[in-house]
């Protein structure tokens, strides 16, 4: 294995000559050596043995015996090292394959960009380096956390896994080998639910402040537990990991409403499980070939003496290729871990990037935006390109359902912070209120497959999408009618400057 000071040494494992062929050259311009290339599972052990890589960078799906997934289970018998996983798309049995394969390894779905090829390998070999030391650091705790009787979970300070003690195996399905490592939010899965108005956190048979959740267990059965989070820090005061304690509630100490609204989240994810299978079906069909096209442009689109039409006759074919993946990958958003970081960033910069995105269909329909965003609104802190797509898919939805009647109204865009007073901070309170030609049914409007107005099945989809992106930042979307006609609802927690 290469020195930190040498450039990582990777095995590429992939069966289409194409994409093996642009990977070296991605890879090579990247930094990074070539060990070599192989087409199948035999192949790969072969050259993994005689040229000891650093990284595996593994297609799950290989011609031979061998998928992916059991070359990786066999190379890592051989020795421990990271393996870079990359897919069109996968079912979630497989992506649990795949996750449980490799101690050290990271995901990566077809097609990806040079940055996201660049940072999953990073994540993978700082992974495995990081593991060395967490396992000792686990140690440390064990004692402490093993005699709590609640669930107790240990993080690092990057929210991976250090240890679990008995109870936490038991409530989430999860055993400590299996979990050590592993990032905090895929063995910890919680539904966060609403508090009721006039219950209180600590009413829910604590002396704690516990928050409500749904549990979702490693064999996806769902639990009602309680949970909080306690910072670790060091002696400088630095926030270093975080221990996570939970407990299943007593069903007698919450009130009806309480559960009948935990069991509404339940269905209500249920539901959703349908947009997983549709999007499984649709990357699986067309991402392959969509990264032939993309890469067969970039190939025309670099060769020399090209007359200057044909050079942006394959600008547009790239283009117009990421933006069919960048659809794709929205599909699927809200079921996968996304690399998206929040950052800081203006509400009234994200909106306007929006207009100028949706403008034409706007004018077409004589529409215009009624905006109304406090002149001190702070900076907030959020992942800023999903934000974008829920707003878009909302604005189009309005577009899309006035009819010939309606043209020329207005579409009114409110926005402010809402204060709690509470622990969990401030939440970003959005309205967009609107006419449509038609009618809206609040039960159904987020369901993937719902007809709403249009024969565009976008819509439903663009809607459902829109849910799944801000309940997974532990938002809530809901449709309301009002006097302005039918108004979408979102809160959001943010920090501030």
């Amino acid at each position: 294995m290469s020195s930190s000071s040498e450039q990582p040494n990777i095995l590429i494992v992939e069966d289409e000559w194409l994409l093996s062929f642009n990977l070296q050259k991605t890879l090579q311009n990247l930094g990074y050596k070539v060990a070599g290339v192989a087409a199948n599972g035999q192949d790969a052990q072969s050259i993994f043995k005689e040229t000891d890589p650093d990284l595996v960078l593994m297609d799950i799906s290989i011609e031979g015996d061998m998928d992916g997934i059991q070359t990786a289970q066999h190379i890592q018998r051989i020795k421990d090292v990271p393996i870079v996983f990359m897919t069109a798309y996968t079912d979630d049995s497989t992506f649990m394959r795949a996750m449980d394969a490799a101690s050290t390894y990271a995901y990566i779905t077809k097609p990806f960009q040079n940055h996201q090829l660049k940072s999953s390998i990073e994540i993978a070999l700082r992974q495995q380096k990081r593991l060395g030391i967490v396992k000792e650091s686990g140690k440390e705790f064990k004692n402490v956390i093993q005699s709590i009787s609640e669930g107790a979970v240990s993080l690092d300070g990057e929210g991976n896994i250090i240890f679990l003690n008995h109870s936490a195996e038991e409530l989430t399905g999860w055993t400590l080998e299996e979990a050590l490592g592993k990032p905090g939010d895929v063995v910890l899965s919680f539904i966060q639910t609403q508090i009721g108005s006039g219950e209180h956190p600590d009413n829910l048979g604590h002396n704690l402040r516990y928050i409500p959740a749904v549990l979702v267990r490693k064999d996806d059965r769902k639990i009602r537990v309680g949970f909080r989070v306690s910072p670790i820090r060091d002696e400088a005061n630095r926030i270093v990991g975080s221990i996570v304690t939970f407990s299943e509630l007593d069903l007698l100490s919450v009130s009806e409403k309480r559960i009948s609204e935990m069991e509404k989240v339940i269905q209500s994810e249920k539901r959703l499980e349908s947009i997983q299978k549709l999007a499984a079906g649709i990357a699986h069909e067309i991402n392959n070939p969509l990264m032939g096209v993309i890469n067969y442009g970039n190939i025309i689109r670099n060769k020399k003496d090209l007359p200057a039409d044909i050079r942006n006759y394959a600008r547009v074919i790239i283009e117009q290729g990421e933006r069919i993946s960048g659809i794709i990958r929205n599909l699927i958003l809200f079921s996968r871990s996304d690399n998206e970081e929040p950052v800081w960033c203006k509400l009234d910069d994200i909106l306007a990037g929006v207009e100028g995105i949706i403008s034409e269909l706007l004018k077409s329909k004589n529409l215009e935006i009624s905006k109304n965003i406090p002149a001190d609104m702070p900076d907030v802190f959020l992942k800023q390109n999903q934000i974008k797509e829920v707003l878009y898919y909302l604005l189009y939805f309005y577009a899309d359902g006035v009819g010939s009647d309606l043209k020329g109204s207005t579409i009114h865009f409110n926005a402010g912070l809402e204060d709690t007073k509470t622990d969990s901070g401030p939440y970003l309170d959005i309205r967009l209120s609107g006419t449509l030609n038609g009618e809206l049914d609040p039960e159904n409007a987020f369901q993937p497959f719902e007809r709403i107005q249009s024969d565009d099945s976008r819509i439903g989809m663009g809607l459902s999408v829109c849910y799944g992106i801000i309940q997974s930042n532990h938002g809530k979307l809901d449709v309301q009618k009002s006097s302005s006609g039918t108004d979408f609802h979102i809160r959001l927690p943010v920090q501030i400057k």
